[in-house]
């Protein structure tokens, strides 16, 4: 039950170099012919996780099968990501935060991820 309450993912994975992250798509009103074209044309293949931009504690992080479902999920959410699916062994949530102008910042927890 860790997490991040409030915070925008798409902000939170800004931060982050591009090789460690995964590709990704930010729906930010509602799922579109755009959108659709832009998923289409992507290196992003199904299946994929669809996540709400703002959420917390994995609520409506979902595996997504094909586009019927992702449409399904866009009547749910309409500010959401679509990132491809890593499938590993094992996934972790690091807490790593930095406050005022201190030079570094504290991993406060490690979480292991389970579905």
């Amino acid at each position: 039950m860790g997490g991040f309450f409030g915070g925008k993912k798409d902000e939170i994975l800004e931060l982050i170099p591009e090789e460690y992250k995964p590709k990704c798509i930010h729906v930010k009103s509602g799922l579109n012919s755009r959108i659709i074209e832009e998923f289409r044309t992507s290196e992003i293949a199904y299946p994929v996780i669809a996540k709400p931009n703002v959420g917390e504690r994995g609520f409506g992080v979902v595996k997504i099968k094909d586009e019927t479902e992702l449409k399904n999920y866009s009547e749910e959410y309409n500010y959401f990501l679509i990132q491809e699916y890593i499938d590993y062994p094992l996934e972790l949530g690091v807490f790593y935060y930095k406050t005022g102008f201190n030079e570094s910042g504290v991993v406060s927890s490690i979480t292991e991820k389970s579905s």
